[in-house]
């Protein structure tokens, strides 16, 4: 069984809820961002009727190893 690393991850949220918003923006931060980092970038963007939502990746990395590792 393949196990996701990131599924107990906490997901940031700025904007309008999510039952009130007219659409949603998905925001992933780069291998060691955060969520709370890019998640401020809704600010140069930021429509009041939009959800902005922003998953922390576990060990601030989607991949667990090195694009170098071979």
């Amino acid at each position: 069984m393949n196990q996701d690393p990131h599924r107990e991850s906490p997901v940031g949220h700025a904007g309008a809820s999510l039952q009130d918003a007219v659409g949603a923006v998905v925001l992933l931060h780069g291998r060691g961002g955060s969520a709370e980092n890019i998640l401020s970038l809704a600010e140069e963007f930021y429509f009041p009727d939009v959800a902005y939502l922003a998953p922390q990746a576990s060990g601030n990395s989607w991949y667990p190893l090195s694009l170098l590792h071979r």
